[in-house]
């Protein structure tokens, strides 16, 4: 059931013009969030399409893959016994077969990784398990001339993407979103359009939320000077109030009424003239709510009016100033223009000399204040700048006319203009195309198109700053500049040198390495005393100064595995045993000669893989499968058990001997005998990521031998076995950066893209910056299909 302030929400949009039937459908209802690995709609219809007929290269499914499956699967994954479900023997056609890709592709995986057939089964040759692979690869190839480029879900801002628009579109110091409800998270990510839905809980924190950025952004204070002009004065005794002046004669007195808006020191400024007669010149004391503060002469003429000014501190509130006129003079034998002297006040007023400067919000919104009888005019201006960013397209005129209704409303109610433009400033916030990242087709479109130049740079600057676009962009977009390839590539670098790139580190880096778990990590005091929330803080800031070292550096991917270096202070290097190193900033340090190197060594990533009493070498290698070479572990059976954290300090033998007991489990072996054998390599590594080569006067056991039969010793060796097929990691790194570009889950289909992109990391030597590149020129993130 809507509540009410959603439905005063859509009342205030359709005041505003801002809501139509198809803005409201993805603003207001309550989007069910999808689960990872569901397919949204277009998936499945995409999945349901006929694909290519089949090349020359003939019948895979009959030719490669049926008889490696008949083989070697069909026992446990036939049509009559299906291990966890999965029947590879019921595909009767190749078209069949293409439908599943995806399930091949696993299966191929797999195999590859010797992970398939499991131990005691019969085993295929080197040879076999390449021909079965290179078929799946053929499978899914087949068709990559004709492959859809994908459709990215309408997805909302999520928060961190909320904050940093906020920061750049209006330029306030606040982070609203600190306050909303967490995001969702698919495939790893908290970006993605299936998953991102709008509950009325934040429906309502946007309201609240646009409220206050207006109120921070734009200063409603007064500060133009306060004038009342002599005709709207009030006299006592001999004083004349004229159309435009207060005359004063015979010790006259005019007083100007004002309303103070803020207390603070203010100038009060006095214009006015005399008519001269006698030998001395008019004189004037001033007075405050009846209380004198000052006298002075008018030297001035008719002809020439003068100004007088003091400084007078007010509080808020209604007050007074008075004038009164002290030295009255009059002659008859004197000529008619020099018998009388009088005193003429044509206004008062009063400016506010200790206001703060105006914010940097304020003057990008206003840059100045409008001429008297055309502000609506600059209304018009600063509204249509202001939707055109933050709409981050070409705004209709039908948009702004909606934006002016609403100014309009607030000047009948006799608002200032700082205010009017607040209230349209929130109108903007809370519409669907702020809130929203759009990408609109064409009714009836089919196929697939190009994005346009004005999404490409949405895409763009939400994938390398996790913000909106910059003038630059907006700019080469409005001159349709930014789909040349040339011209993309140039934005690229230009972006990851800005300090926004940070945003790549703060969101994608942080999830893709899970460093987020770090905040919820309690290592138990009493055996890793100093590990307090300072310290994880470290841990954190330094795996995310490694990963934009290598990125702004354009240096190989490669090194998130093994590179000899790292972004120290004194006491995470104390922390680490590392001597030398000095300060409070982490700084770069070579670690040449240490047991170190890559992320696998960081405290931040043996941490979040570790139990608060003990490592993990379940954790480890679970992470290391899913993080590095993209082939993590299906969900363990129900009921076999784990080994839990008691609380019982174990030392690392025990802990081997208890996960060799584990392994035995038939249910528990396939999935350990993958995940043990790399979490064993990092044992030298404590709970908190020191050193070391014994656990309590036991040595260290870091040996491990991999379902294939590789050997190795400690993580050195283990980490050179990761480095031999660079192109697995550097595939699971793409996967990883498409899903997050484009906001969605990647199909079967993607893998051609996929393909491109590690062949075009290969001839770079694997160089971070020229893979971002290969990311951007992508189909999948340079195009969508249309709306099936």
């Amino acid at each position: 059931m809507r509540s009410k302030r959603n439905s005063g929400y859509i009342e205030f949009l359709k005041l505003v013009g801002l809501a139509t039937t198809s803005s409201l459908l993805g603003v207001v209802i309550l989007v069910t969030p999808q689960t990872k690995g569901t397919k949204s709609g277009t998936q499945k219809a995409a999945a349901k399409k006929a694909p290519a007929k089949a090349t020359a290269s003939g019948d895979l499914l009959k030719a490669d893959l049926s008889p490696f499956v008949n083989k070697y699967c069909a026992s446990c994954h036939g049509n009559t016994s299906q291990v966890a479900g999965l029947s590879l023997t019921k595909y009767k056609s190749l078209t069949e077969a293409k439908a599943a890709a995806e399930i091949w592709q696993r299966a191929a995986s797999n195999v590859s990784n010797s992970h398939m057939p499991p131990k005691g089964m019969k085993m295929p040759t080197t040879a076999e398990r390449q021909k079965f692979v290179d078929a799946v690869k053929r499978l899914v190839s087949e068709d990559c001339g004709v492959t859809s480029p994908g459709r990215v879900t309408l997805r909302r801002l999520n928060r961190a993407e909320y904050n940093n628009t906020i920061r750049d579109l209006i330029g306030v110091d606040y982070r609203p979103a600190d306050d909303f409800p967490s995001d969702d998270v698919g495939y790893g990510f908290d970006n993605i359009g299936d998953v991102l839905s709008l509950s009325p809980l934040l429906m309502e924190k946007y309201l609240d939320a646009a409220e206050q950025i207006a109120v921070r952004a734009i200063s409603t204070e007064k500060r133009v000077p306060i004038v009342i002009q002599g005709s709207n004065m009030t006299g006592k005794g001999a004083v004349r109030i004229d159309d435009d002046s207060a005359d004063l004669a015979s010790y006259g007195t005019a007083t100007a009424t004002f309303n103070v808006p803020r207390p603070g020191r203010y100038s009060i400024s006095i214009s006015g003239y005399q008519y001269k007669a006698g030998p001395d010149n008019a004189k004037v004391a001033v007075d405050v709510d009846g209380t004198p503060v000052s006298e002075f002469v008018i030297p001035e003429t008719r002809e020439k009016a003068g100004t007088f000014t003091l400084p007078f501190k007010f509080s808020k509130g209604t007050h007074t100033v008075g004038i009164t006129f002290l030295n009255d003079f009059y002659d008859a034998k004197l000529p008619a223009d020099r018998r009388d002297r009088n005193v003429t006040i044509k206004s008062v007023s009063l400016s506010l000399l200790d206001a703060a400067p105006l914010p940097e919000s304020h003057l990008r919104l206003i840059p100045e204040s409008p001429e008297p009888g055309k502000e609506r005019t600059a209304a018009e201006k600063t509204l249509r700048d202001l939707a055109t960013r933050a709409y981050r397209r070409p705004v209709s005129q039908d948009e702004v006319a909606s934006l002016l209704k609403l100014y309009d409303l607030t000047a009948q109610a006799k608002e200032p203009y700082e205010k009017r433009i607040q209230v349209c400033l929130q109108a903007v916030l809370v519409s669907p195309h702020f809130l929203f990242k759009v990408e609109t087709d064409k009714p009836g479109a089919k196929g697939d198109r190009s994005l346009t130049d004005f999404e490409l740079a949405t895409r763009l600057s939400y994938f390398l700053w996790s913000s909106t676009p910059d003038s630059r962009l907006l700019q080469l977009a409005s001159e349709k500049k930014l789909n040349n390839a040339a011209t993309l590539k140039a934005e690229v670098l230009r972006m990851l040198q800005d300090p926004k790139a940070q945003g790549l580190a703060d969101n994608f880096a942080e999830q893709w390495l899970q460093l987020r778990r770090l905040e919820n990590f309690q290592p138990n005091p009493e055996q890793f005393p100093g590990v307090d929330q300072p310290m994880k803080n470290l841990m954190a800031e330094e795996t995310k100064s490694f990963f934009m070292h290598v990125l702004n550096q354009n240096l190989p991917v490669t090194d998130f595995i093994d590179g000899k270096y790292t972004f120290l202070n004194a006491r995470l290097a104390k922390h680490y045993g590392i001597a030398n190193v000095t300060g409070d900033d982490l700084r770069l340090v070579n670690l040449a000669g240490t047991q170190r190197g890559g992320v696998l060594s960081q405290a931040s990533i043996l941490s979040i893989t570790s139990n608060p009493t003990r490592t993990s070498p379940v954790k480890r290698g679970k992470w290391v499968l899913e993080n590095i070479l993209g082939t993590p572990p299906p969900p363990p059976p129900p009921n076999v058990g784990d080994l839990g954290d008691d609380g019982q300090i174990l030392t690392s033998a025990n802990l081997r001997e208890r996960m060799e007991q584990h392994r035995k489990k038939p249910d528990c072996f396939s999935c350990h005998s993958r995940m043990d054998p790399i979490g064993f390599g990092m044992e030298n590594y404590d709970a908190v990521g020191r050193w070391r080569t014994e656990d309590q006067n036991n040595k260290i056991d870091s040996s491990g031998v991999l379902p294939d039969g590789r050997k190795f010793a400690g993580p050195d060796q283990l980490k050179k076995i990761l480095l031999q097929n660079k192109d697995q990691f550097t595939r699971t790194l793409a996967d990883r950066l498409l899903t997050y570009a484009t906001g969605r889950g990647m199909e079967p289909k993607d893998q051609c893209h996929l393909d491109e992109i590690v062949l075009t990391a290969k001839h770079t030597n694997y160089r971070f910056a020229s893979m971002i590149i290969a990311i951007t020129q992508s189909d999948p993130f340079r195009k969508r299909s249309a709306n099936p």
